[in-house]
């Protein structure tokens, strides 16, 4: 059963504030929060829009959830889908945990796919097989970040843990996990830092040439806050700081 949007934003809202709170089944981190950041994204086309919840905990790990929702307005054979996604990203800037519920055709949507995904302190990711047990994935080793198809938050971590200075790039292998069939693969990433406030953002094909390009403009904080792209226009249209 799936709970009411306004029900799932006042328990997400009661993990934060000074007190420790208990942890959910679901809830990647445990802990004190120092804020919480909410944006809420939108295209000017009308393939989707995405709400982004992200809570600075006290030790400088974050945790982002996301509910996003996507369909093709000039595709009828895209099916649409939509996805909830928790995200822990440590201090050191790589990500640790992810949560991802996917299910096709608009809400409320048949029996959705369930994804968790964990990485260990030695960089190995693993899969949770139903029942819990891990599934080792060694094909992953060295890719230190996930990357969620069609998501606004991932792309974020990259941001914040490189640091790029001006005219800096930096190539990146990550775990990408695509939606809405939430099957994982290997891919090559390139982050280039353009001037201040853009990066480039390239997927490499096989022979490392770049197969297309996003550019990414980002606040004074380090976040993501547009996609811009032939065919792709995001942006934040609502941000707001909770304290």
């Amino acid at each position: 059963m799936r709970l009411p949007s306004a029900l799932l934003f006042a328990l997400f809202l009661a993990g934060c504030g000074s007190d420790p709170q208990p942890t959910r089944p679901d809830e990647p981190h445990a802990g004190n929060f120092a804020d919480v950041r909410t944006l809420f994204w939108t295209d000017q086309i009308g393939f989707g829009s995405a709400f982004v919840s992200e809570r600075r905990c006290a030790d400088g790990a974050f945790v982002t959830r996301e509910h996003l929702q996507s369909c093709d307005s000039l595709d009828a054979e895209t099916p649409a889908f939509w996805a909830d996604v928790a995200l822990e990203t440590l201090p050191d800037g790589k990500s640790s945990r992810a949560f991802i519920e996917v299910g096709r055709g608009h809400e409320p949507a048949g029996s959705p796919v369930r994804l968790v995904l964990e990485r260990g302190a030695a960089g190995r990711w693993t899969r949770a097989r139903p029942g819990g047990s891990p599934e080792d994935l060694a094909a992953f080793d060295g890719c230190d970040d996930l990357e969620i198809e069609h998501d606004h938050a991932t792309s974020t971590v990259a941001v914040r843990r490189l640091a790029l200075k001006p005219g800096e790039t930096k190539d990146l292998d990550r775990l990408l996990v695509r939606l809405p069939g939430a099957d994982l693969e290997r891919v090559k990433r390139r982050l280039t830092r353009l001037d201040e406030t853009t990066y480039s953002w390239e997927g490499l094909g096989p022979d490392g040439a770049p197969a297309w390009r996003i550019d990414l403009t980002v606040d004074a904080a380090g976040t993501v806050t547009a996609f811009a792209a032939p065919g792709l226009q995001q942006r934040v249209v609502r941000d707001r700081v909770i304290r």
